[in-house]
């Protein structure tokens, strides 16, 4: 049964209210900050509980309060709560909280109001966070430094009362030069003739008080979960539609950027108020940082500064992050139930994108296949762990920046889980691609099939509902289950339960297909076999049938489920039937069989056994460039990967995914004789890959196919090693191709391509003899 009861029925959170006065000394690495707490309930003899960060000793300032320092508790230890994945640890700088207990002096005091006083040195350099080399990304748990401030909840920069919500009034002093940022709405400052008091003033703090400051004054009314704030030398932009402010904070002045991102953000809010309902905030900022990130708080993005530069991101990533305000930012996730924001933010933002463009299947088919060939396809890997950053989606961009959609010979030791696999239940949020192929792609699909089940009109009345009803709160998939089924009239716990908290997914099989005459009609049998192991799923699964003489296939629907694995179907038609296919759309999430997709990097790097083959007659200078390659990926991949030189085999193995690196490996032949079956020929000084001509010299050529048996061969050449650290980085966020081509020494990709799906088992021609 899905856990916890649905909001709609429940009080609302305790808010704790924040009046904060903030100087931040980036050149010292400290902030000061008097803290006026208005206390979610009111203090007596037993105490209150906060944690903060351990370098910031905080001192009451209310006559009548007693503060005492305790023990902070395991899940106190880093600022992350018990919402978020404690797994990855890398950049947190674990135990850095100090707890402490707030007492009234006198057992009859009631007092609901304390002013703490603390600063401090607050600063985590950032570290590389997680192994796999699609997914590593630089991070910190806070920093203030000569170059930005990036505080969040995890930071610990104020004081946190257990799981209380917050609203907050935010008055921080900057450096000359500098603005700051956080959620909510900027107001004006009412300056005052008395120099503002900060507490223990040192020789250190007393330098940095004689600058002049800027200050911003930021006002968050809503209950939020935790606060952010960003500060840096920026240039700001602003541009006003109706009730909402769109912004953009920019480290180089350039108002051509900032034009397209204020324009952009308008229109996509815009969009998704007719979708879900009012914007929650009245401002959108695009704030850009100062090392590569993809971050979604409430009411603005944080993104690096390559990122927002591509053109791609305003119409891949960037919707994905407005919406975030909705799901996520505003309908805040219940952790402890799973994390349902991602996948519904990636519906309504990465599919409904490509949807709109006519692409919706090829998304489908995509986010499918990333789950079968990360996920069903390995035996082992990694359990999931942690990334706030936004879905790389269908990026194209082959950035190795932050997670822009969102690397070293000796063997790393494999970093194992039994299974790669989870149910969306146990999801919180995303560190590697199998990860993401759960908590992004599956969930995803869910959304996909109950908009199927119920209907658009329904589906998006269900939205508008789960929205009106936990703006504020935390929600977790019952409050989805309960606005969707009040919208509909319809019991929806089986789909809940099969989908959120079953692992695994439906494999579907086509038996027993056959076609006759009778009389003045065609009819059609067949068998659709569920052969994945354990229960049948309840599916609708469409049937496409290909008439001769009509311009469109005519659809049927097969329901699936029950006690039974297999569910017979018999259509009739009035032409010669041509052609069926199950599933043609990919509606249903389910495992793929390799025949239904082409070949893709994706199966590669889902391998959970990898052999990297070096060329032993390559060059120094280039061998020392393959190793470099291989040492990245069995350093920071996920699957056990062993690096030999092609001197080192007789054959290669048949139960292994393998990299063959280099035009001069032993291997080559082996490794291009597969694409046989697709356009690509092979020549003295160049490829032709059928859409694409790729040269030798000057270039790079990353092709990848299934040899017999199915497990992925994958080639990789460069005529110098210059290319190869690029390659390295790049070529993970490039997942769904099956062949590239690319130039130069940055390298810059200039092909990209999917091989034809060859003989897929849900498809079938008819002939005359059938």
């Amino acid at each position: 049964m899905l856990a916890a009861a649905s909001n709609a029925a429940k009080e609302l959170d305790a808010v704790v209210h924040h009046r904060l006065r903030v100087a931040l000394m980036p050149e010292l690495k400290t902030l000061q900050v008097v803290d006026t707490i208005t206390l979610a309930q009111p203090l007596g003899a037993e105490g209150l509980r906060f944690v903060l960060h351990e370098g910031l000793s905080p001192e009451v300032d209310t006559p009548g309060v007693r503060l005492t320092p305790e023990a902070p508790k395991p899940d106190e230890q880093n600022g992350q709560g018990d919402h978020d994945d404690q797994d990855d640890q890398d950049a947190s700088g674990s135990g850095y909280s100090t707890a402490y207990c707030l007492t009234a002096a006198t057992p009859t005091d009631v007092i609901d109001t304390v002013t703490l006083r603390y600063g401090g040195v607050l600063s985590h350099p950032l570290a590389p966070v997680g192994k796999e080399y699609a997914r590593g990304f630089m991070s910190t748990p806070g920093i203030i430094s000569e170059k930005g401030v990036v505080l969040s909840g995890a930071s610990l920069w104020l004081p946190r009362f257990g799981d209380e919500l917050i609203t907050f009034e935010l008055d921080v002093s900057v450096p000359k030069g500098w603005d700051a940022v956080s959620q909510g709405t900027l107001t004006p400052i009412e300056l005052s003739t008395k120099k503002a008091k900060r507490p223990r003033s040192t020789k250190s703090t007393q330098r940095a008080e004689s600058r002049p400051d800027n200050r911003v004054r930021w006002v968050s009314a809503r209950p939020q979960d935790e606060a952010y704030l960003i500060a840096a030398p920026f240039t700001r932009y602003e541009q006003s539609e109706g009730s909402v402010t769109a912004q953009a904070y920019l480290r180089t002045p350039d108002d051509a950027l900032a034009a397209k991102y204020l324009e952009a953000t308008l229109q996509y809010v815009k969009m998704y108020e007719q979708l879900i309902g009012p914007y929650p905030f009245t401002k959108f900022a695009l704030v850009e940082n100062f090392w590569e990130t993809g971050f979604g708080m409430p009411s603005f993005t944080l993104l690096g500064p390559r990122i927002i530069r591509f053109p791609f991101i305003l119409r891949t990533s960037y919707p994905h992050e407005v919406l975030h305000n909705w799901w996520g930012n505003s309908v805040y996730v219940d952790y402890a139930t799973g994390n349902w924001a991602e996948g519904l933010t990636a519906y309504l933002a990465d599919h409904l994108m490509r949807e709109n463009s006519g692409a919706g299947a090829d998304h489908r088919e995509s986010t499918l296949q990333k789950y079968t060939d990360y996920v069903a396809g390995l035996k082992q890997d990694s359990e999931l762990v942690q990334d706030d950053f936004f879905s790389d989606s269908d990026s194209d961009s082959g950035s190795d920046s932050g997670s822009a959609n969102e690397g070293d010979a000796g063997l790393a030791e494999p970093q194992h889980k039994p299974s790669a696999d989870k149910p969306l239940s146990q999801f919180r949020s995303r560190h590697s691609s199998a990860s993401e192929a759960i908590g992004y792609g599956k969930a995803l699909m869910l959304f996909h099939m109950l908009r199927l089940e119920l209907g658009d009109d329904a589906f998006v009345a269900g939205l508008k509902k789960f929205y009106a009803d936990n703006r504020w709160r935390r929600a977790g998939w019952t409050d989805l289950r309960v606005a969707f089924e009040a919208v509909s009239g319809t019991e929806l716990g089986w789909f809940f339960a099969q989908w959120v908290e079953r692992t695994g997914a439906p494999t579907l099989e086509l038996k027993n297909l056959s076609v006759e005459s009778v009389e003045d009609k065609w009819v059609v049998k067949g068998t659709v076999e569920q052969v994945q192991e354990g229960a049948p799923y309840r599916l609708g699964v469409r049937v496409a049938l290909t008439l001769e003489g009509e311009e469109e296939a005519v659809d049927y629907l097969v329901p699936l489920g029950g006690d039974a694995t297999a569910t017979d179907f018999e259509f009739s038609a009035k032409s010669r039937p041509l052609r069926l296919d199950l599933d043609p759309a990919f509606d249903i999430f389910r495992t793929l069989h390799p025949a239904e997709t082409p070949p893709a990097l994706s199966g590669a790097f889902g391998a959970a056994g990898q052999l990297i083959v070096l060329p032993s007659q390559a060059s120094p200078e280039l061998l020392e460039g393959y190793r470099g390659l291989a040492k990245m990926w069995s350093k920071n991949g996920e699957a056990e990967v062993t690096v030999v030189t092609d001197d080192e085999l007789s054959e290669l193995p048949q139960d292994k995914g393998v990299w063959v690196l280099g035009w001069e490996n032993f291997f080559f032949t082996e490794a291009t004789k597969p694409l046989a079956l697709y356009p690509a020929k092979f020549r003295g000084d160049e490829t032709d890959l059928g859409a694409a001509t790729i040269s030798l010299k000057g270039h790079s050529l990353v092709t990848t196919c299934r040899r017999e048996g199915g497990m992925p061969i994958t080639l990789i050449c460069a005529d110098t090693a210059t290319p190869l650290p690029g390659l390295a980085r790049k070529l993970p966020h490039y997942n769904k191709y099956s062949y590239l081509g690319f130039e130069g020494t940055e390298p810059s990709n200039i092909a990209k391509g999917r091989w034809p799906a060859v003989g897929s088992p849900l498809s079938a021609q008819f002939r005359d003899s059938d």
